[in-house]
C-alpha cells in the first residue's frame, strides 16, 4: 500500500491583476470525496509560537484566527456533524521554524493508519512568523509570495476502497512575512522584493478560512467568475457584489468579504459532513452538442433569477468531479468510467426560483488555482443560461429533488476526450497527486514528498 500526501497550497501573488462549485479537493477511484471521519474529532495542534510574537497576530490572536476558522466551517449548518478540537500539549512551548520544523511536519504519517500507539499522531498548525519556513522549502523570497499552505495525508492503493477516502492526519502553516510588525511593517530580506501592501485584518482571516477548508477537503470554487471583473479597480469590489465571491475563489480580490462562507462554500461542506436533506437539489447531465455525449469539467451554476440575489444566492458543481476514474493519477478529461456527465447541486432555498447555467472554468484557474476534476479547464463550449431551465425549490412536505435536468452544451463530440489514452493514466497507483505545479525547487533532499504536491493557490487582485 502507498502513501500519498495531498498537500495544498495557498499562494499570494501580491501583485495587482485583472485575471480573474465548491467541491472535493481529491476523489478516490469509486469518486468518492477523500474526507475526515465525523465519529471522532478532528483534532489539531497548534505549535508553541504565533503569526506574530507580539500585537494583533500574538499567539494568543493566531490561536483564536484558526479557531474562528474552524468555526466558520463547522458551524455553517445546524447538521454538520464533524468537530474539530484543538491540542496545544503535545506542541506546547515549542516555537517551530526554519530550524526544526522538518522534526515535527509530516511526522507519524503511518502510526495514524496502523493504529500503532508507540507514535503520535498529530496534525501540526504551525505559525512561520519571517516565513523561512517557506524559503527553505520553495526557495529564498518565496514567502512574499506563498502565504501558507495546509492538506491532509491518506491511505491510497489504487483500489477506490470506501474507507481509504478517510483521512487522519493533516497539517497547516501559515506565514506572517506579509503582515504587520508592532510599527506597521511587514518583513523585508535581502535581495527580495517585499510583499506589495500590507495584508488587512479581513484578508487574513479570509486566508486562514479559505486554507483550513482545504484542509477538511474543500476544493476551490468559482461559482460567480465574472465578479473579480467589476472588483478589479483600486477600490475594489463595490459592495452589491462583495458577497458574491466565496471563501474557496482562487483570487483574494480586494474588498470581497470573503472572510465568511458563501452559499456555495457552505453547499459542498454540508454535502461532505451534513444533511443536504432540508434543501433542495437538482441534478443531471452536461452532455456535447449531439445530446448524448457526457462532457466532463464544465462547471454547472444554479443562479437564484432575482437580480438581487443572482450573486449571492448561486450553488455550483463541476460536471464528472465525483466519478469513478481510471487512476489515481492524472486531471485529463478522459480520466472517467462512467458517470462522466454527472452534476448534482444541493443546498436549493425554499421557495426560490434558480436558472441553471453552463460556464466554463476561468483558464487561469491551471495548476495552483485548479478547480477538480479537469486540468487545465476544458473550455470548448459556449457558456449557455437555457431558458426552459429552470426549478423552483419547495419543500411543502419535503424538499424536492430535480433530476433529469440535462444541460446541452455546443461542444462537439469530437472535442471530448472519452478514454485513458493518457499516458497518465496507465498506471492505476499512479507517481503525483493531481494539479501539481512546480513553483520552484524543493532545497531540502529529506522533503521528497513534495514531489507529490497537490498545489492550490489564490491571487491577490
Amino acid at each position: 500500500m502507498r502513501r500519498h500526501l495531498r498537500v495544498l497550497l495557498l499562494l499570494g501573488l501580491l501583485l495587482p491583476s485583472t485575471v480573474y462549485s465548491s467541491g472535493a479537493i481529491q476523489t478516490n477511484l469509486n469518486g468518492l470525496p477523500l474526507h475526515w471521519s465525523t465519529s471522532t474529532p478532528l483534532t489539531y495542534n497548534p505549535e508553541g509560537g504565533a503569526l506574530k510574537s507580539t500585537g494583533s497576530y500574538n499567539r494568543a490572536n493566531s490561536l483564536a484566527l484558526v479557531r474562528d476558522a474552524f468555526n466558520a466551517w463547522i458551524s455553517s449548518h445546524p447538521s454538520i456533524a464533524l468537530n474539530a478540537v484543538e491540542d496545544t500539549g503535545p506542541l506546547n512551548g515549542i516555537d517551530i521554524d526554519a530550524g526544526n520544523f522538518d522534526s515535527f511536519f509530516n511526522v507519524g504519517t503511518e502510526a495514524c493508519y496502523d493504529e500503532n500507539p508507540g507514535t503520535q499522531c498529530l496534525s501540526p498548525i504551525i505559525f512561520d512568523e519571517d516565513g523561512e519556513i517557506i524559503d527553505e522549502l520553495f526557495g529564498s523570497c518565496a514567502k512574499f509570495s506563498i502565504l501558507g499552505f495546509a492538506g491532509f495525508d491518506d491511505i491510497d492503493d489504487g483500489s477506490g476502497d470506501p474507507s481509504l477516502a478517510v483521512v487522519k492526519r493533516g497539517q497547516a502553516v501559515f506565514s506572517g512575512a506579509c503582515l504587520p510588525d508592532t510599527a506597521g511593517n511587514p518583513v523585508t530580506k535581502p535581495g527580495c522584493q517585499p510583499c506589495k501592501r500590507i495584508l488587512t485584518d479581513v484578508e487574513i482571516r479570509t486566508i486562514v478560512t479559505h486554507e483550513i477548508g482545504h484542509l477538511m477537503g474543500m476544493d476551490h470554487n468559482q461559482v460567480n467568475p465574472d465578479i473579480a471583473k467589476q472588483c478589479s479597480v483600486p477600490t475594489g469590489c463595490p459592495p452589491e457584489v462583495a458577497e458574491g465571491i466565496p471563501t474557496m475563489f482562487p483570487i483574494l480580490v480586494n474588498q470581497a468579504a470573503s472572510d465568511t462562507l458563501h452559499p456555495d462554500d457552505e453547499a459542498y461542506f454540508i454535502k461532505l459532513y451534513g444533511n443536504t436533506g432540508d434543501h433542495c437539489s437538482v441534478s443531471g447531465r452536461v452532455l456535447a452538442s449531439d445530446g448524448s455525449t457526457e462532457v466532463r469539467g464544465v462547471e454547472v451554476a444554479a443562479h437564484n433569477t432575482d437580480p438581487s440575489q443572482n450573486f449571492l444566492d448561486a450553488i455550483a458543481f463541476v460536471s464528472g468531479a465525483e466519478a469513478p476514474r481510471f487512476s489515481t493519477n492524472g486531471d485529463d478529461q478522459g480520466n472517467c468510467k462512467q458517470n462522466c456527465g454527472d452534476y448534482l447541486i444541493t443546498h436549493l432555498s425554499d421557495g426560490e426560483t434558480y436558472q441553471l447555467c453552463a460556464q466554463r472554468i476561468s483558464a487561469s484557474f491551471t495548476g495552483g488555482s485548479s478547480i477538480e476534476p479537469v486540468d487545465p479547464p476544458f473550455r470548448a463550449f459556449t457558456d449557455a443560461c437555457p431558458s426552459g431551465l429552470t426549478v423552483t425549490c419547495d419543500c411543502t412536505g419535503g424538499c424536492a429533488n430535480f433530476s433529469g435536468k440535462d444541460l446541452i452544451t455546443d461542444a462537439d463530440p469530437n472535442d471530448i476526450d472519452q478514454g485513458p489514452d493518457s499516458p497518465n493514466l496507465q498506471d492505476p497507483i499512479g507517481t503525483g497527486a493531481s494539479g501539481g505545479c512546480s513553483l520552484a525547487k524543493p532545497r531540502a533532499a529529506s522533503w521528497g514528498f513534495l514531489k507529490n504536491l497537490l498545489v492550490s493557490h489564490i491571487k491577490i487582485q
